[in-house]
């Protein structure tokens, strides 16, 4: 149900917004198209993945020779096939450059979605388009912020079934929860408890049937998980893990930490840390002051819309409160799970600081004003 003005702000600031969410993503997308080769430190790896599972048949290529393509081990399949089926009609590189540009233009289109959703500001959308070039962009790790933005989408449909739900929303949410696994099992394992923590508060009850058909979608996810599990090494120890890879693997199987502090220190690092002057540090700080700003004109919009209806209703009980902020509960909780979770195991890595662009992409919901 939309407020009283909401229609009006639309009408005014809709166009505006999408010129400038159209800006800015030819501002993204431009840089991957300029250079002959991207910056991208583990990208090459992934792409000679890539040409061995659409190659391997190839006599030119004489891969088949050296390869085994057995895709029961990798859980990267979503960009992995995607980029296959792209090669059939298009060099690698280009349809490299093709899937990393619908990314970053899906990261602000996704939250803008999930924005939406809650009845939220979406002018806030605009301050995750930045957080596309992240660090982990600049390593490479196409897989895992490609998963991003569908962690945003999947809340946010998720958070329009409830009261609503379909077999058709179940249907969409499950293949997100597996496109999801498929992408990067860390950003899949985020979602679930995301979606935990949604279930906990915008449920009608705590009665099992009031949630249990939106969690169904995992199930499928889960089984795919547990095989994944048994196929690969991540459950390996001892002498089996010594003699995995033909025995030269050189990592303990064991988790490491680091102190609590230095995690609070390596936070900006981890958003954006790729250029060699400190024009990326000015940038994040120009990004963390129009977050903070966001974040006063929400409550002073909140405290103006709860004024004039102080004593015309009941107080409103915990549980309604951390519904209208789910957000910041999902940032509370992502947060949490950063302080605890491993910095390493294994050869995964960086496991807690991996979670830091999809934080700071929470944190845009976290601080946005409602609408409605």
């Amino acid at each position: 149900m939309k407020g009283p003005n909401e229609s009006r702000i639309e009408t005014l600031w809709g166009p505006w917004m999408w010129l400038m969410l159209a800006i800015s993503s030819v501002a993204m997308v431009w840089p991957l198209w300029v250079s002959d080769l991207l910056p991208f430190q583990d990208l090459p790896q992934h792409l000679a993945a890539v040409r061995t599972i659409h190659s391997l048949d190839d006599p030119a290529w004489l891969l088949s020779k050296y390869h085994v393509v057995d895709l029961s081990r990798t859980q990267y399949l979503s960009w992995y096939l995607i980029l296959d089926w792209m090669t059939t009609v298009m060099p690698l590189d280009v349809a490299c450059r093709v899937l990393l540009s619908l990314y970053v233009i899906s990261v602000p289109l996704s939250c803008y979605a999930l924005l939406r959703a809650l009845h939220l500001d979406p002018t806030a959308a605009l301050l995750a388009a930045p957080l596309a070039f992240n660090t982990y962009l600049y390593m490479g790790f196409a897989n895992y912020v490609s998963a991003l933005p569908i962690v945003l989408l999947a809340l946010a449909l998720l958070v329009r079934s409830f009261g609503r739900w379909s077999l058709a929303e179940a249907f969409g949410l499950a293949c997100l929860s597996v496109v999801l696994f498929y992408s990067h099992v860390q950003a899949l394992l985020m979602y679930i408890g995301f979606a935990g923590l949604t279930l906990l508060l915008l449920a009608p009850s705590w009665r099992p049937r009031s949630w249990l058909r939106q969690m169904a979608h995992h199930v499928p996810t889960l089984g795919l998980l547990g095989l994944w599990m048994s196929r690969s090494r991540i459950l390996a120890t001892g002498k089996a893990w010594a003699q995995g890879h033909g025995g030269r693997n050189t990592t303990e199987a064991k988790f490491h930490f680091e102190p609590v502090m230095d995690r609070f220190k390596a936070i900006p690092g981890q958003l954006i840390e790729a250029f060699p002057d400190d024009s990326d540090d000015h940038l994040l700080l120009v990004w963390v002051a129009a977050l903070c700003l966001i974040a006063l004109l929400s409550v002073r919009g909140d405290l103006n819309d709860d004024a004039p209806r102080q004593g015309a209703q009941p107080p409103r009980n915990f549980r309604a409160m951390l519904r209208e902020r789910i957000g910041a509960v999902w940032l509370v909780a992502g947060f949490g799970v950063y302080l605890v979770s491993p910095l390493s195991y294994k050869w995964i890595w960086p496991i807690s600081h991996r979670l830091i662009p999809l934080l700071a992409l929470v944190a845009v919901v976290a601080v946005a004003g409602r609408r409605s």
